[in-house]
């Protein structure tokens, strides 16, 4: 009687462990994960156009500068003299700015900078030579409407005025003596001098190709034409002299 007993709380013990052990052990199903979300070009793109619409630039100019130097038509011009045979110089110049996006197609760019421009002198006789470079040094503020065609690689072509604000003229001097002395000296003038004029304004175009190569920074090459509008030298100066120049814009931008 009593092992028979024993046998029931035994067998009914092992039944309810069989029960209990499959509630335990049953599996739950298993949740099916997110696909990852592809994003093509097209969207990649077009994402980008929608949220640039500010863009920070820095950027670097080189430029091959040239004058146009005459008498001044008032009663305080004279003869070119030496100055005629001064010729073409090469500058670099920086500058950063913003660039804001107007319509799909048309950007308006402001910026702040120092601008480059000059021209070189270099005589070489038989027992003395002499040369020199002028260097005159602005404070600019170019202001370029573009229009860009593209995607990943834009098509941009603008037009602008730049201001620039007088800083100094360097002329650095070189020369050579019979005796083969030679000699440097270095002339420089400051901004607030009567001889020039305290601001000149330049006509800009530019035409290139920008390389957006991620969301958020793009780098381009623009070749750039630049014309002064006004005269370097004040009104009572003994010429009338414009900077001119041909050169190429090498820079970053960054989207805000």
């Amino acid at each position: 009687m009593q092992k028979r007993l024993f046998l029931s709380i035994i067998l009914t013990f092992l039944t309810l462990s069989n029960a209990v052990g499959q509630i335990i052990i049953e599996e739950k199903p298993i949740e099916d994960k997110p696909e990852p979300k592809i994003i093509d070009k097209a969207n990649r793109a077009s994402d980008r156009d929608v949220d640039s619409v500010t863009r920070l630039y820095f950027n670097s100019n080189w430029s091959s500068t040239f004058r146009e130097l005459k008498p001044n038509g008032d009663l305080f011009g004279e003869e070119l003299g030496t100055r005629a045979d001064e010729t073409r110089a090469n500058f670099w110049s920086f500058g950063f700015g913003l660039r804001n996006k107007l319509s799909k197609h048309f950007q308006l760019e402001v910026g702040l900078g120092v601008s480059r421009n000059g021209e070189k002198y270099n005589f070489e006789g038989q027992d003395t030579n002499f040369s020199y470079t002028t260097k005159y040094n602005y404070i600019t503020m170019p202001i370029i409407a573009y229009y860009t065609y593209g995607e990943e690689i834009r098509f941009v072509a603008g037009a602008g005025i730049m201001p620039g604000l007088f800083m100094s003229e360097v002329q650095n001097q070189e020369w050579l003596t019979t005796k083969n002395a030679p000699g440097k000296k270095e002339i420089k003038t400051k901004g607030g001098s009567q001889a020039h004029a305290t601001a000149v304004s330049s006509a800009l175009f530019r035409i290139g190709v920008e390389l957006m190569y991620s969301r958020f920074w793009s780098l381009y090459f623009i070749p750039e034409y630049r014309i002064q509008l006004s005269n370097t030298y004040s009104k009572t100066s003994d010429y009338i002299h414009k900077a001119n120049a041909f050169g190429f814009n090498l820079g970053l931008t960054y989207q805000l």
